[in-house]
């Protein structure tokens, strides 16, 4: 039910703010995104369009959140994984959006 109206916040945001907030083609990093709110959030995001790198711990959770995003499965409580998330992305894209 949480993921619903996450969702649906998002959906209003992207289309209250005027001009319309472009999402499409944005590269958007997304932690926790293996499960929850962050595999809603996924879900929101390649729907308008983003380019997604997404991270938690489990990588299968992963691949079923954004099977065609970039994956890095790790626990962010470790420097080397926050380092190796953005870095990956950065060498995927060349930008993090949001």
């Amino acid at each position: 039910m949480c993921s619903f109206f996450l969702c649906l916040t998002l959906r209003l945001c992207v289309s209250a703010v005027n001009p319309p907030m472009r999402i499409d083609g944005k590269v958007v990093l997304i932690t926790g995104a293996s499960e929850g709110i962050g595999a809603a959030c996924a879900a929101e995001f390649a729907r308008a369009g983003a380019k997604l790198s997404l991270t938690a711990r489990s990588e299968e959770g992963l691949k079923r959140a954004g099977p065609a995003a970039l994956v890095t499965p790790g626990d962010l409580t470790g420097d080397d994984t926050r380092r190796r998330v953005v870095a990956r992305t950065l060498e995927r894209f060349g930008a993090i959006d949001i």
